[in-house]
């Protein structure tokens, strides 16, 4: 794809949970969208509203301090699921689409992105105790709060890393349990899900207890997330192929919380780059009523010259269908996000 039109910058453990395993079948049918219409905000408000969740969630986690942290992390929670209420598909328009669009501010945006896969795909599974999942936002959001100034640096780095830096790396899940503690949390879902979000098992969903059930969606989610983000050293995946690579399990077996991001997000997930049929490309711009038939807009030719104006397109028929995903380094044309989320109303 070539040319260009605009670029946009920018406690105790708990028994385990009756939850039943929604198994693969379950994974190519969208659920319903949340009839948000009459609660939509304007373009510049929506925004605007994240933006500014961006700024506080940055200096809470850049700049962690007792005793305004849990005051602070809540509050951030909050305005969170508020907006995902209001917003659901927009939201995800915007955080795919600044995904691949670049790295400024990646430590950030990435946990927000976590937080807003796992808050959907919880939501998603049959028997969740809906109770458990600030524990998992939060968990979400903070898992890399030990090196959160760190990720960004190695997010622009173009050398291997240091052996400084790879104790950091390796450390970060212990050592932000521990930074989380001495900053006053208590909920031990949210610090067992920080420590093991790592080296959260695979195995049986039903079998796991509660934490480590919360510990698994955000390892899947964080790695579903990282793998669409570029780095200096690595180009992005395509959305749907990070969201294939994290519906299998380090078994190679069908994943229950990789399963829920696929059912929650989409095969082609709102924000990403797609090829149809035709030749055209096109952006996601919501979910459809299956997972692999969203909503998108063209927004390039079969010979990668732009239109004007984005072109909506359903893909329902056979020209128009989405033959793959298209990954941002092989993107030339990018869109507004404003002008994206107008559309996706």
């Amino acid at each position: 794809m070539s040319s260009s039109i605009e670029t946009p910058e920018p406690a105790t453990a708990r028994p385990p949970a009756a939850a039943t395993d929604p198994g693969p079948e379950h994974t190519l049918d969208a659920p319903a969208a949340s009839p948000n219409d009459k609660k939509a905000l304007k373009v510049d408000e929506l925004v605007d509203a994240w933006e500014g969740v961006s700024l506080r969630a940055g200096a809470l986690l850049r700049d962690p301090a007792a005793p305004q942290f849990l005051v602070a992390a809540g509050r951030i929670d909050e305005e969170i699921v508020s907006l995902l209420d209001r917003e659901t598909e927009r939201t995800l328009l915007m955080m795919v689409h600044s995904a691949g669009a670049g790295n400024e501010r990646y430590s950030v945006r990435h946990s927000l992105m976590v937080t807003v896969v796992c808050e959907l795909a919880a939501r998603l599974l049959p028997g969740f105790p809906p109770e458990l999942r600030p524990s998992l936002r939060l968990a979400a959001l903070t898992m890399n709060i030990a090196m959160t100034r760190l990720q960004d640096q190695l997010t622009l780095q173009t050398t291997p890393l240091t052996d400084e830096q790879r104790g950091l790396v390796d450390g970060h899940a212990t050592q932000g349990h521990q930074l989380l503690t001495e900053l006053g949390v208590t909920d031990e879902l949210w610090l067992q899900a920080v420590l093991h979000h790592h080296d959260a098992p695979p195995g049986p969903w039903a079998e796991q207890s509660q934490a480590t059930q919360l510990a698994r969606l955000v390892k899947r989610a964080d790695l579903f997330a990282a793998r669409m983000s570029p780095r200096k050293q690595r180009a992005a995946l395509s959305a749907n192929a990070a969201a294939k690579g994290a519906y299998l399990d380090e078994r190679k077996q069908p994943d229950t919380a990789g399963a829920l991001i696929i059912k929650a997000l989409g095969v082609y997930p709102a924000g990403s780059y797609v090829e149809l049929a035709s030749g055209e490309l096109a952006v996601v711009l919501k979910r459809g009523v299956s997972a692999n038939r969203p909503f998108v807009a063209a927004v390039a030719d079969s010979s990668g010259s732009p239109y004007v104006q984005p072109a909506p397109r359903s893909t329902d028929t056979r020209l128009t269908e989405i033959v793959r995903g298209v990954p941002p380094k092989d993107v030339r044309v990018r869109v507004p996000i404003e002008r994206l989320l107008k559309l996706a109303r």
